[in-house]
């Protein structure tokens, strides 16, 4: 398959560490990195330049736009690199390795289990939705973590370990200024931030059984892989969440024990390493309702 690609590249001057941060539901270590990698794709906590969204391939990135509002942390130049790559393949699901397959399930199913449909890590509207995501994230996978962060019916989250959770999975964490864009005691009595400290209404009896299960991947740019994946509801075969094993299979293999797919999706993603184990952070995500088709 011969495609050109237009693909956005940005050089962090922060830790860009991630994790796939999922394990069925088993507990998990939070390690912070005492020196992160340099990334060379994703964001800044300062800068926002509006990405490219994914279908079947990159789109040419839009300007880089700077907000009025935006943190004096980190700031670095978006660099668009044009690459003619006549010879790039998306590699299919017979020709993924057992391990990279396992890696790229459970990292997405991160975003899946929580039915993200849409995502651009560039984007600064999206403070509430990482949040969000890091609250629900530490309490499916870190529940000895997340129960000394709860009181009654109260969440109570430091800015700090948001802040950790975010860089792990984006590339960028949430500082005290974005962390402000978010809910506020006036507008929402039960999910707001005020003094280094995210409120959540604790609430039981959520089930996170979809799961995402990658159909092919491309390489490009070295670091970077567009991934064509389908998202499964695992509800008939799982009650709460997906149980570890269903990440080491194959679409054909996930829909043979009882997943139901749902929706089909791209996302883009960056190598990385986090607690001595591959893994990556997030750069887009787009997921679809389920057209009767198989790539």
């Amino acid at each position: 398959m011969n495609k050109k690609l237009i693909i956005p590249v940005i050089t962090l001057s922060i830790a860009s560490l991630a994790s796939c941060g999922h394990d069925g539901g088993k507990d998990e270590s939070i390690i912070v990195p005492d020196k992160p990698a340099v990334s060379t794709v994703a964001t800044t906590e300062a800068t926002t330049a509006k990405p490219a969204k994914t279908t079947k391939a990159v789109k040419t990135t839009k300007a880089a736009k700077t907000t009025k509002k935006t943190t004096a942390a980190t700031t670095t130049a978006a660099v668009t690199t044009t690459t003619a790559a006549n010879d790039l393949k998306m590699r299919t699901k017979d020709e993924i390795s057992a391990e990279e397959l396992h890696n790229v399930n459970i990292f997405l199913s991160n975003f899946a289990e929580q039915s993200w449909s849409e995502f651009d890590v560039l984007d600064t509207d999206n403070v509430s939705q990482k949040v969000y995501f890091c609250y629900i994230n530490t309490k499916i996978n870190t529940p000895d973590t997340f129960v000394k962060f709860v009181s009654q019916y109260d969440v109570s989250i430091p800015l700090d370990f948001m802040n950790e959770r975010s860089k792990r999975f984006f590339g960028y964490g949430i500082n005290d200024e974005i962390a402000k864009k978010y809910k506020d005691p006036v507008s929402d009595e039960h999910s707001y931030y005020k003094d280094g400290i995210f409120h959540f209404n604790s609430g039981d009896g959520e089930s996170y059984t979809y799961m995402a299960c990658a159909e092919g991947i491309e390489d490009f740019n070295g670091d970077l892989h567009l991934v064509e994946f389908t998202v499964y509801d695992m509800s008939d075969v799982c009650s709460e969440m997906v149980d570890a094993k269903y990440y080491d299979m194959t679409p054909k293999e996930v829909e043979n024990s009882g997943g139901k797919p749902c929706k089909t999706g791209d996302a883009i993603i960056q190598d990385n390493e986090y607690n001595g184990k591959k893994t990556y952070t997030l750069v887009s995500y787009n997921a679809n309702d389920y057209l009767n088709f198989r790539f």
